[in-house]
């Protein structure tokens, strides 16, 4: 007789079947015990037939273990087979992020998929054969989400959820046009949540007289993220980049960092884990100011450490706690905010320095694959559309009319 895996879980009776478990979403299929002929059953469903019925598959095995290993390979050969047509939008979503994500998302990443799917997409959009789909069709979601106060980032955020799963699909041959690429977002849309009453400056990038003040102000109170901050406004780490360094990244001989990992937080879990994306891991080659900064903190770290005793965690990290442990990102952005209102300057986070990065040596004119290379991403789209922003206040045309010779 198989075994009763899962018997902890609440128990639904269906006739001779038993479920367990939680419910699962529509199109993300589901698992039972079968009494009668002393199986586990897995079953999923796409579509309907031409009679209106919902057309249904199913697999068995010894165990609800390997039910749901069958369950997982239903889902991906329905997304894989020559039934393209009848495959709803909602049981692809399900088995991309079950199936094919995982292997190339952060646990963040499926986190937002997740949210994005089981909260806006499927419930709206999920009963449309996939080959249906329409960008009217998507457009209609977005719509929806400004409507419930969301901003235009979470949209976005949103989007580029489904546009991978769409993108997965178009490479399979399940769809022909990637209909999200296609849609068009909202007009109007506030870029902050409406759901949250926020009345900041809008700020894209510091200028050069704002960082000076910045890293003055950190210079003379002997701040510890002085380094850090100096590395983001001109190298342009991620925050969970700078806060991952470890003293072995630091290469003080050659004045390079090498950029390996970065802290992921999960809830409450903190830990140094992978990159963002492979193109992510660089060397960078640091000016002298940068590492003279960072002796300063070597400095500075051997005293806390001496200071901590036994608390002291041996994390090897250049920029830590007082005990050494890992710095939140709450805490950078708690400490980062209050060095900017000491040098005068309101609302800086620390995303803020590497778009800075980005634009302040832009108009020294360093080309865009440069900055790509430099920021971690395969080609120029980030850069060119999220990374750099109009310093100059005024614009010049003298600034391009050609030298006399």
């Amino acid at each position: 007789m198989p075994s009763k895996e899962g018997n902890t879980t609440q128990k639904r009776k269906k006739g001779n079947q038993t479920r367990t478990g939680r419910r699962r979403s529509k199109g993300e299929g589901t698992v039972y015990y079968d009494r009668a002929n002393d199986v586990w059953v897995a079953q999923i469903s796409w579509g309907k037939n031409s009679e209106g019925r919902r057309r249904r598959k199913r697999a068995t095995g010894a165990t609800r273990a390997e039910a749901l290993h069958q369950l997982a390979i239903l889902k991906a050969t329905l997304a894989t087979s020559s039934t393209a047509n009848e495959i709803t939008t909602g049981a692809w979503l399900e088995a991309w992020l079950t199936d094919f994500a995982p292997a190339r998302r952060s646990p963040n990443t499926l986190r937002l998929c997740q949210w994005a799917f089981q909260n806006w997409l499927i419930p709206h959009i999920g009963d449309i054969p996939l080959q249906h789909l329409t960008p009217a069709d998507v457009e209609q979601v977005w719509k929806l989400m400004a409507a419930n106060g969301l901003s235009i980032r979470t949209i976005i955020a949103a989007r580029s959820t489904i546009s991978a799963a769409i993108t997965a699909a178009q490479r399979r041959g399940l769809v022909e046009r990637h209909v999200v690429k296609l849609s068009e977002l909202p007009h109007n849309v506030p870029l902050r949540s409406t759901r949250r009453a926020i009345n900041k400056r809008k700020i894209q990038s510091l200028t050069q007289e704002e960082v000076d003040r910045l890293l003055e102000t950190a210079r003379k109170l002997e701040h510890p993220y002085e380094a850090m901050i100096m590395i983001g406004v001109t190298r342009g780490l991620r925050p969970g980049e700078l806060r991952g360094l470890i003293w072995d990244d630091i290469d003080f001989e050659n004045s390079t960092i090498w950029v390996r990992h970065a802290l992921i937080e999960e809830g409450k879990r903190i830990y140094r884990g992978k990159l963002k994306t492979k193109y992510s891991e660089r060397p960078l080659k640091m000016p002298a100011e940068v590492m003279e900064a960072l002796t300063r903190r070597r400095a500075q770290w051997e005293i806390e450490r001496k200071n901590a005793g036994k608390n002291w965690k041996n994390l090897n990290l250049v920029f830590c706690t007082r005990t050494g442990g890992y710095i939140q990102g709450s805490t950078f952005l708690y400490h980062l905010t209050k060095l900017g209102k000491q040098a005068g300057i309101e609302n800086i986070t620390p995303y803020l320095l590497r778009h800075t990065a980005a634009s302040l040596l832009a108009e020294q004119g360093i080309p865009r694959e440069g900055l790509a290379e430099l920021l971690g991403h395969v080609n120029t789209q980030m850069v060119d559309h999220y990374y750099v922003h109009r310093i100059v206040p005024v614009i010049d045309v003298e600034r391009w009319r050609p030298v006399n010779r």
